[in-house]
Parts: structure tokens; C-alpha cells; sequence
């Protein structure tokens, strides 16, 4: 199919807000320098006031090819009659105040005229005024474009330039439900990792304290903001547990194995179109650390889903969907325990990845309102990060002590994906004469940050207990989360 390049002309708005009904059709615009159009359709790529970036797709919308089509009709003989007017001004020599005021005088008769046929049917005195406006009809006063004269067409409509476009609706909670699945499977990584811990024999993190059965839990919450726009701004909060089992000493004194399993429940909401997402976040784990000497070799496997329920309000009704989501990753960790007195340093470097498919929905339908189809993209991390860690052991007596810890860590993905979010179909009282698709891309924090502290306290009875503290950020999102560590050795 030939393309034509459509130049979008100011002033001149979309009928399609018209279908966005209950999402503020025209409180939130766009600006578009061009695109692309021809017998299917037109379609441009777009950025609103809030940074989203979008495709915009109008299948088979005619009359919007038909109106930028005559923009341009009347841009070219508007043009046209222009310079016909400067090469007859060139001829008499009249000057360009001389010009204007002819043309202002034509033009107060024609409008004359016009008054006097709707008020009278005689005409015989402004039958002269008639005959001249024959032969210059009302595009005269473009030979001037300078000037505002009564009878010129607005300069919107000929000069070329951009046009207002609908904003991208904000109807899917798909970004924030990738926000808290990766927070999620942060936690449930730190509390594995610390759990098989570093730091020789000194800890009771460490390999040294383990025996040959090992039970252990984890209680995290944790709540925060996500100030980016493109996102549309949204607080969230989490919390759940993980339990686990692992086995260690023997003949294999060196390995430890484990398994464990998490449960999460979260929810976020949003300060525009008032978008509240709730998910519930189940994980299964593998883990293994092998210690040779100084070093220390972890690893994790991952399987899970979540579960998401969104609604979003509008004019007072809940427009509700529903969407699952399958995830899995990988964790793979080194470090190396050096040792300065009473205090352990532990370098290490950790590589994760995690991929979570999100399945497309549809709202809902409401009566009287419009709802959509939604489908968003996978969601990919793969970042490679390090930090170090700092323990020291205090000896409180019979037989116990508590071990105090810090950690510092950053990370960075290199993975480049975007998240994708398309949006199609309208279904309601306020239907187009054809459907839309959006697609609007949205780039992740590349970089996240990790601080915590944190103190346990060990029993000579095998058990023991834990508070930590840490402190999660990136470009745009901050995160404090708390956890409450229980473990038995038996």
C-alpha cells in the first residue's frame, strides 16, 4: 500500500477523544510532529506532557485522512492565490497600504451583500459590490497574510504545523505489577543469600553455625513511591513470608541444599485516573552454597506467579480486570570472607535475572462506559551487581551472642528492553467509527541500590532471632522494608 506523509495542522483535534469517554477525553493531550497515512488508516508515534512515549493507530479513519487531505487543498490555494495577488500588485503599482485598503473596502461590501440577502431580497444596491466580489472571492485578503481582515480563513487551517492528540489512557496496572513482582523476588533473594551467609565460622549466618537440619522463616513488609511520570506516579506496599528447609555438615560439610517457599500479598495506587492494582505473589526456590577455603559459592532457582486484580475509577464506577502472570530466575552469587579483628569484611559480586510474562486482559464491560483490551510485554532483568558486607559477633553469655551485620550493594541491568503496554478496542455508548490501537514504551531504572543493617540474635538452644532494615532506590522509586528472621537448628 503507497503511503502518504501526513502533516498534522494546528488546531485541528482528533474526533477520537470523543471514545475516551471517562478518562478526561480532553484534560490530557499530546503533541505529534507527523506520520503516516493512506487508505488503512493513519498512524504517528507520540509523547504527552507526563513523558509517555506511544504509538498512536487510527485503522481505517477516512474522515481524518479526508480533513488533513483538504488542510492541504486549502493550504496550496491559499498559496496559489497569494502570488496571483502580489504579481497583479506588481502590475498597477499600487502600494502594499493602498493594497490593504482595497481589500478591506471589497471585503466590508461583500459582507454587506451578504447581510443585505438575508434581511432583503432586492439587491439592486449592492449589485455592484456583488460583481466585484465575482471576481475576487473571499481568499482575497490571503495576499496579505499579515493581516487579521474579517473574511481571511484562520492561519490554523493553512499553516502547517502540529495537531492535539488524545493522551495515552491510563488503564493498565502492568508497570507497577512488574515493580512489585521484582521487588519481591529481591527480598526472597536477600533473605536466602543472608540466610546461607557469609563470614567463615565467626557468625551465625555462616556455614560454621549450620547442622544437619536447618528450618528457617522470613516475615517482609515494606512500602514506598514510585515518582515517575511515565508510570503515572503511584505508591506501593508489600508484604508476605518465605519459609525454608535446607541440609548441611556430614560428609558433604562443605554443601548445603535447600528449598523454600514465598507468599506476598501487594497492592499499589495511583494519584491519576486513580488506577489501584492488588496482587498475590507466590514463589518456589532451589538453593545450594558450596564453601571452599575463603570463598563462598551460592546459588538460587526460582518459579513463581502472581495473580492481579486492577480497577480504576470513572464518573464514580469501578471498571475492573484481571490478569496472571508467570515468572522465574536465577541467582548467582561469590564472595570472599577477609577478616580484620573482631570484624568481617565480605566482598562479593551477584549476577539475577528475572523474566515475568504478563497474560492480556480485557476490562470488564460497565454499562455506559468505555473498557479495553490490554497486552503488555515481558518483563526482562538481567543486572550484575556487588557491595560488601560487615559483621562483627558480641558474646552475651551462656553459650549465646548476637551478631550485628551491614550491607551496602548497587546493581545494574543490562538488559534494554522496554516495557510495552498496547491498548485496543472500545466497546460502550460511545463507540468510533473505528477502533484504536495505542502502544506507548516505557524504559526501566537501569540502576537500583541496596542498604541495610540488621542483628540476630543466636541461642545455644538452636534458635534463633533477627531484625533487619534496608533501604532499596533507584532513579525514580524508594523502598523501606523490614524483616523479622526465625531459624532452628536441629
Amino acid at each position: 500500500m503507497k503511503m502518504q506523509k501526513i502533516h498534522l495542522v494546528s488546531g485541528r483535534r482528533l474526533l477520537l477523544p470523543a471514545v475516551l469517554v471517562g478518562i478526561a477525553p480532553f484534560s490530557l493531550l499530546a503533541e505529534a510532529q507527523g506520520g503516516t497515512g493512506g487508505q488503512n488508516g493513519a498512524s504517528f508515534t507520540t509523547r504527552n506532557q507526563y513523558g509517555e512515549s506511544f504509538d498512536f493507530n487510527v485503522p481505517q479513519a477516512s474522515s481524518y485522512v479526508n480533513d488533513l487531505a483538504e488542510q492541504e487543498r486549502l493550504k496550496r490555494e491559499q498559496e496559489r492565490l497569494k502570488r496571483e495577488e502580489e504579481a497583479r500588485s506588481r502590475d498597477n503599482g499600487k502600494t502594499p497600504k493602498e493594497q490593504r485598503q482595497e481589500v478591506e473596502a471589497k471585503e466590508r461590501n461583500r459582507v454587506a451583500l451578504e447581510n443585505s440577502d438575508n434581511s432583503n431580497p432586492v439587491k439592486e444596491d449592492v449589485e455592484d459590490s456583488g460583481k466585484e466580489e465575482t471576481e475576487k472571492p473571499a481568499a482575497a485578503p490571503a495576499s496579505v497574510p499579515e493581516e487579521k481582515s474579517p473574511g481571511a480563513l484562520p492561519k490554523a487551517a493553512v499553516s502547517p504545523a502540529i495537531a492535539t492528540v488524545p493522551s495515552f489512557p491510563l488503564v493498565s496496572s502492568g508497570l507497577e505489577s512488574n515493580q512489585i513482582v521484582h521487588q519481591n523476588t529481591v527480598l526472597v533473594n536477600s533473605s536466602i543469600i543472608d540466610r546461607l551467609g557469609s563470614g567463615g565460622s565467626s557468625g551465625f549466618n555462616s556455614g560454621g553455625r549450620f547442622s544437619d537440619n536447618n528450618f528457617w522463616g522470613v516475615v517482609n513488609y515494606y512500602t514506598g513511591k514510585d515518582e515517575n511520570d511515565s508510570a503515572g506516579k503511584y505508591d506501593l506496599e508489600s508484604g508476605g513470608i518465605t519459609v525454608g528447609y535446607d541440609l548441611s555438615g556430614g560428609r558433604m560439610d562443605e554443601f548445603t541444599f535447600g528449598f523454600a517457599f514465598s507468599f506476598y500479598n501487594g497492592e499499589t495506587s495511583k494519584s491519576r485516573n486513580d488506577l489501584k492494582l492488588k496482587q498475590d505473589y507466590v514463589l518456589g526456590s532451589l538453593y545450594g552454597k558450596w564453601a571452599v577455603d575463603m570463598f563462598d559459592l551460592m546459588a538460587a532457582l526460582h518459579f513463581g506467579k502472581t495473580e492481579n486484580k486492577q480497577d480504576r475509577k470513572v464518573a464514580g464506577n469501578k471498571i475492573k480486570g484481571k490478569y496472571d502472570s508467570k515468572l522465574w530466575g536465577v541467582t548467582l552469587h561469590a564472595d570472599i570472607n577477609l577478616y580484620a579483628g573482631e570484624v568481617d569484611f565480605v566482598p562479593f559480586v551477584e549476577y539475577n535475572y528475572l523474566k515475568n510474562e504478563l497474560d492480556d486482559f480485557t476490562e470488564d464491560k460497565v454499562a455506559n462506559l468505555n473498557t479495553y483490551s490490554v497486552k503488555t510485554s515481558n518483563y526482562n532483568i538481567s543486572e550484575l551487581g556487588g557491595g560488601i558486607k560487615l559483621s562483627t559477633q558480641i558474646d552475651t553469655g551462656s553459650a549465646s551472642n548476637i551478631l550485628l551485620t551491614g550491607l551496602l550493594a548497587g546493581y545494574h541491568d543490562f538488559n534494554d528492553d522496554e516495557n510495552k503496554t498496547t491498548i485496543s478496542g472500545v466497546y460502550g455508548p460511545t463507540l468510533a467509527l473505528s477502533p484504536i490501537n495505542m502502544t506507548k514504551a516505557d524504559k526501566k531504572d537501569k540502576e537500583r541500590y541496596r542498604a541495610g543493617v540488621g542483628a540476630e540474635w543466636a541461642m545455644d538452644s538452636g534458635f534463633g532471632l533477627g531484625l533487619t532494615y534496608d533501604y532499596h532506590w533507584n532513579k525514580n522509586a524508594k523502598i523501606n522494608a523490614v524483616g523479622l528472621h526465625m531459624s532452628y537448628a536441629f
